[in-house]
């Protein structure tokens, strides 16, 4: 069914500002390219699949003796535990603190920053375990700038993928400021031995180019796709379909 001019603004609205918060971790990656050490996409076999559902569950309470929560902003941003205890800072770090996603057992989260900062840390006790790479191994891709949690060993991440330079040559700046995406791709990721590994998106329907607009544990996904003039949205879920 066909979207009301009311939820198609909506939509916009919320693309343009997924747009534009990923923008700056893409232009993070292709600028420390040359410092950070990229990742590489396996040849391996998918180890899981998308599914549509109708919408996820409700996401659930954390035991209060792994609690931690984000407070404030900017350069006051910190890491919390449930007593008010800091246990990450923005001047500790040197960059601010932009969220905290807990994975689904409450035993690990994932927290990001500026400068395209992605790490894992262990809660109990509260530790880094293992940063997240920012730069994708592919021609023309953007930043990894999205990570999600499927379970306790598994991520889920996403990049878009520019047409080559030479396909953008004699542009205005207005024709190189539009959406120029010719694909949108989709990672699992496995912590214990550092796989990168491609989802096959279309067998749900996906376009091309998509966009994902909320992410939420246990690799459920809510994603924006173009059709006939028209924005419509639907969730997916990450489906492990092999250890």
């Amino acid at each position: 069914m066909k979207m009301t001019m009311e939820k198609t603004s909506y939509i916009l609205a919320l693309a343009a500002t997924v747009a534009a918060w990923t923008f700056g971790d893409n232009l993070h990656a292709a600028e420390s390219s040359t410092q950070e050490k990229s990742i590489k996409p396996s040849a391996q076999k998918p180890i899981a699949r998308l599914v549509k559902i109708s919408e996820p569950p409700q996401e659930e309470t954390i035991p209060s003796k792994s609690k931690v929560q984000l407070s404030g902003y900017l350069d006051k941003s910190a890491i919390q535990d449930a007593n008010g205890k800091v246990l990450l800072s923005a001047a500790e770090l040197k960059r601010s603190i932009h969220s905290i996603k807990i994975s689904p057992s409450g035993r690990r989260a994932i927290i990001s920053g500026g400068d395209c900062y992605n790490q894992i840390y262990d809660l109990e006790p509260f530790r880094a375990a293992q940063k997240l790479s920012c730069y994708l191994d592919v021609p023309n891709s953007w930043g990894l700038g999205k990570w999600e949690w499927v379970d306790d060993n598994t991520l889920v991440t996403i990049s878009d993928i520019d047409p080559p330079e030479s396909e953008l040559q004699g542009l205005t700046a207005a024709e190189r400021e539009a959406d120029w995406r010719v694909r949108t791709l989709m990672y699992t990721y496995t912590l214990s031995d550092g796989v990168l590994i491609e989802i096959d998106t279309s067998t749900v329907g996906l376009p091309a180019v998509f966009d994902v607009l909320v992410t939420q544990a246990g690799g459920y996904l809510q994603v924006c796709v173009s059709k006939d003039g028209f924005f419509h949205t639907m969730w997916v879920r990450v489906e492990k379909v092999r250890k």
